[in-house]
């Protein structure tokens, strides 16, 4: 037991081409999503109409599960547009030759986290629809 936990620390703490490999990957695909989040979010904030003090609590909550799904959809194809990318525009940079881009999640990490930073935080109006709701249901 205590051999089988030594392997599992020296595997994490492991510094080889194929985990560098994966770390770049990731940060290709965390860049990539950002600007195509933020330019989906940025587009997306001037379309959708703006926050309404006066709505009523049902309605804003409508329009923010709206938003979700336009949200969903957004990250949904963003996907399929950096999987494109990603065919065409291999892994800028291999380390391994044995290295199998994506093969455990690295671009679903990648796209997931780079989209969700920027799309987010370029989303001002639908920050502020939350907070009204939250202001509404705990105050």
């Amino acid at each position: 037991m205590v051999k089988r936990l030594n392997e599992e620390i020296k595997s994490f703490f492991r510094m080889d081409a194929i985990r560098l490999s994966k770390f770049v990957e990731i940060f290709q695909f965390t860049a990539l999503s950002f600007f195509l989040g933020f330019f989906l979010g940025s587009t997306l904030n001037n379309v959708m109409p703006d926050l309404d003090d006066d709505i009523p609590t049902h309605e804003l909550l409508l329009d923010i599960l709206f938003q979700l799904l336009v949200l969903s959809v957004a990250l949904f194809y963003s996907e399929k547009i950096l999987k494109i990318i990603k065919h065409h525009v291999p892994v800028l940079f291999r380390f391994s030759k044995n290295y199998k881009p994506c093969a455990r999640g690295e671009c679903a990490l990648g796209v997931t986290l780079g989209f969700s930073l920027s799309f987010m935080g370029s989303m001002e109006v639908f920050h502020k629809k939350v907070q009204l709701l939250h202001e509404r249901i705990f105050k």
